[in-house]
């Protein structure tokens, strides 16, 4: 393998790496189950503060709305908190972490804004006529928030400033309600839902927060569904569960896990959830996507599963790839080392390569093909005193790669840590030449 064919597949694996590092995807093939909640939930909204905490918040159980605000420490099983309860119960609400707080937005019954203060352990509550957002979806997405749709208001697209105001952006093309929105790589996704007559649909749509404009690029569902738990990490959003009924409790009840990956705009399936269930929520933390809740009555269910996934940040640049100095540098190997940068995250990636100094038989000093390396210790012999040496290729990265003797007669192993013959500061092998004045080498560094 010449010089430049190492490099050329050392630059090939680590912009695979770097490929691969863009790419989220299901790390397991099965779900894994965690410490029940305190309590069975349906219809409940999740949020997740800087400390990877999940707040599972209102909700309803056997047809009836609740206050309760537990909080879910991920782990193996995991943890469960029992925080101040909402001034108001709530079902159907969607729910934001930004700066220490969690905003609460409406519900079934409530036409309120509550606040939760983490540090503090209470609430504050704000009315806000005509805008009940029951079943609507809130996300975050370069430091700004947005309401999107529910049932007073399917069309709808507002932007919250905290504490407590709100503007009216450029309204969906789509009614959506009792469906899932997610923020990825500066766009917020809508996707699924119902229309205000409580038929469900498969519409995705995006929108441009910076633009106001909203775009029907995304695909559309693989068929209609309502009622899901989603979430999103890095350029992938799951959907989880849920129904084609746009009514509370009825049937039919999905097990399905769909994956949309928002740069090839694509949907596949995931692994099944270990029950079939609607009106289930969900975060990401870390690497592990989990599920709450939900169920297939009134009664819902307190389960908690979860599985592993690889987030990343979303992609907003080509993978950039950079080569640093060799290490362990020999005759025969060398390790290249270089760093791949996926969008934001550095990852280190090294690649190393082994060249062997042995002569096949017949070898000839003028690079024919009996010498088992060519012409590279060819070149060095016509160069050189005429006799091919194993150090005649030493450094395969460009430029001479002779070694031949010095004007003492030792052979000159510039192996980027010392001379052989020890008569040349460390590490002059690159573009100086020889310290006594043999030969100058170009640079190959």
């Amino acid at each position: 393998m010449t010089g430049s064919n190492v490099l050329r597949n050392f630059c090939l694996a680590l912009l695979a790496l770097a490929c691969t590092a863009a790419h989220a995807q299901f790390t397991e093939a099965t779900w894994t189950t965690h410490t029940s909640m305190p309590a069975a939930r349906g219809q409940a909204a999740t949020a997740v503060d800087n400390l990877g905490r999940i707040y599972v918040i209102g909700g309803y159980v056997s047809n009836t709305e609740v206050n309760t605000n537990y909080r879910f420490t991920p782990g193996t099983p995991g943890t469960w908190a029992t925080l101040a309860p909402m001034p108001v119960a709530a079902r159907g609400a969607s729910a934001v972490y930004k700066a220490g707080k969690v905003y609460v937005f409406g519900g079934f019954p409530t036409q309120q804004l509550q606040t939760y203060d983490v540090a503090t352990d209470s609430w504050t509550l704000v009315s806000v006529l005509g805008m009940g957002w029951e079943n609507a979806a809130a996300m975050e997405v370069g430091g700004r928030i947005f309401v999107t749709g529910g049932e007073t208001g399917a069309f709808g697209n507002l932007e919250f400033t905290p504490p407590s105001t709100f503007v009216a952006r450029a309204s969906m093309p789509t009614e959506h309600m009792e469906h899932g929105a997610a923020a990825v790589g500066g766009l917020i996704y809508v996707f699924g839902g119902v229309f205000s007559n409580y038929t469900a649909h498969a519409v995705v749509e995006s929108y441009d927060p910076v633009a106001n404009a909203w775009s029907g690029a995304p695909l559309d569902l693989p068929s209609p569904r309502t009622q899901f738990a989603y979430a999103s990490a890095g350029q992938f959003i799951y959907v989880l569960g849920g129904s084609t009924s746009g009514g509370n409790y009825d049937a039919p009840f999905f097990d399905t896990t769909l994956m949309y990956n928002t740069v090839a705009n694509t949907w596949t399936a995931g692994p099944n959830l270990p029950a079939a269930s609607r009106e289930g929520t969900a975060a990401v933390v870390g690497s592990r996507l989990y599920v709450f809740g939900g169920g297939t009555s009134s009664s819902a269910s307190s389960a908690v599963y979860s599985i592993g996934v690889v987030p990343d940040a979303a992609p907003v640049s080509a993978p950039t790839v950079t080569t640093t100095a060799a290490t362990g540098v020999g005759v025969t190997t060398a390790t290249l080392n270089g760093t791949v940068n996926p969008n934001g995250s550095a990852t280190n990636a090294s690649f190393q390569y082994s060249l062997s100094p042995t002569l096949a038989s017949g070898g000839d000093d003028d690079g024919g093909a009996g010498n088992r390396l060519g012409d590279e210790r060819g070149k060095c012999a016509a160069v050189g005193d005429g006799v091919e040496r194993a150090h005649d290729v030493l450094f395969p990265r460009g430029g001479c790669k002779c070694g031949r003797d010095d004007k003492r007669g030792n052979p000159e192993l510039y192996d980027g840590q010392h001379s052989a013959d020890g008569d040349e500061p460390d590490g002059v092998w690159d573009n100086r030449g020889h310290a006594d004045g043999d030969r100058a080498f170009p640079a190959h560094g």
